[in-house]
């Protein structure tokens, strides 16, 4: 009868409860790398087997500011976004609205005059896995990101503005051929799904991601509000941004990297990947509801192409996570987050800082290491 049990809980995917368990304080040993590492702030966390186990802020919202961090804290995720816009592209799949072999040809049939026609044939599935064609963009474009930041308007037709500008030169590599990191590749994805659902990326985040994961703290572009110093500011040359259009990349870019959450609210979208789905075949069958998402979505989401690459994840393989983890980093200039997940250990670990250097790049990655081993115990 326990083995029933236990299979079955397996095949349902549900939001886990709250438990009351204590959870450990990782603020002592957290300053000791922020001080020595010059760091305005510095928070982690770790999840084991769907709850919440650690966790830790130090630190100041703004250098010369007495405003000291707390663990509610909100803080910048960069291209840790990349996983939510897929995740929310496999909603989408599931739902029927989008398929993995859309193409920008089929989507934007209304644009057929003013993009190169060798981006007809891109899928959906290829822009996701930086295969699209579309040139590397870590450091951006110095003509066409300029103008991303005059942009004005909805969301959904500064993006439209945004596919134009991109999409008038052929591609830089035979699309399906290379793989090339591009931010504006997962900004067309978004803009996929804005054209099928006519609703904004921001609002379908909203109601299809943040809202089923209980992710209230989730936002986009720098946390907080103007004039207010409610939540940490991103720094950069040792200064704290204003928040304002400089504290963060154009808003436009966000399925790409603006999400701003809290580390418990980061920790549920994580967890998604540290729970069994069912599958299609077990839902349709009646031996277990649907749950957020299938296995086979899942498995979708973490099958990676050229390069180790998934859909917002480099996948690759430890000792420590028990075969394959999944990790990403994100960064604006001004913050910086990183995540390794280890599916086959049930451990998700995160590590956060509103500036970033190299030093503080480095302390985050030390910080992982410390929470892996802690994870170990």
């Amino acid at each position: 009868m326990i083995a029933v049990a236990a299979l079955l809980c397996s095949l349902v995917w549900q939001k886990p409860e709250p438990l009351a368990i204590e959870v450990q304080d990782l603020s002592p040993k957290l300053e000791d790398f922020r001080e020595s590492n010059g760091m305005p702030a510095l928070a982690a966390a770790l999840w084991k087997d769907g709850r919440l186990v650690a966790q830790g802020a130090v630190g100041y919202r703004a250098l010369g500011k007495e405003t000291k961090v707390t663990t509610e804290d909100q803080w910048h995720l960069g291209s840790d976004t990349k996983a939510m816009t897929a995740v929310l592209m496999a909603v989408l799949v599931e739902e029927g609205k989008l398929t993995w072999q859309s193409t920008i040809g089929e989507i934007f049939s209304d644009l057929k005059q003013e993009i190169h026609q060798d981006w007809t044939d891109v899928t959906l599935e290829q822009l996701l896995l930086h295969r699209s064609g579309l040139p590397e963009d870590r450091v951006p474009d110095a003509v066409i990101f300029p103008a991303l930041r005059k942009l004005e308007g909805p969301m959904r037709e500064q993006r439209r503005s945004l596919i134009k500008m991109v999409l008038a030169s052929p591609p830089a590599a035979k699309p399906g051929s290379t793989f090339q990191y591009s931010n504006h590749g997962y900004v067309l994805a978004g803009a996929m799904a804005e054209a099928v659902c006519k609703e904004s990326w921001e609002n379908l985040m909203k109601a299809r991601v943040f809202g089923p994961l209980g992710m209230e703290s989730a936002g986009f572009g720098p946390p907080g509000e103007e004039k207010k110093l409610q939540q940490p500011l991103g720094h950069y040359l040792g200064l704290p941004v204003p928040f304002g259009p400089a504290a963060d990349n154009p808003l436009v870019w966000g399925p790409a990297g603006t999400v701003h959450a809290s580390l418990e609210d980061w920790g549920k979208f994580l967890n998604l990947f540290l729970i069994s789905q069912p599958t299609a075949e077990d839902v349709a069958s009646g031996k277990a509801k649907k749950g957020f998402l299938t296995a086979e979505s899942m498995s979708m989401l973490k099958r990676p192409g050229a390069g180790g690459y998934a859909m917002g994840w480099i996948i690759t393989q430890r000792e420590w996570g028990g075969g394959v983890v999944l990790t990403h980093s994100g960064s604006n200039g001004m913050w910086f987050a990183v995540t390794w997940v280890a599916p086959n250990k049930g451990m998700a670990a995160m590590a956060v800082t509103n500036c970033a250097t190299a030093k503080a790049i480095s302390a985050c990655d030390k910080v992982i290491g410390a929470l892996i081993r802690l994870a170990q115990r």
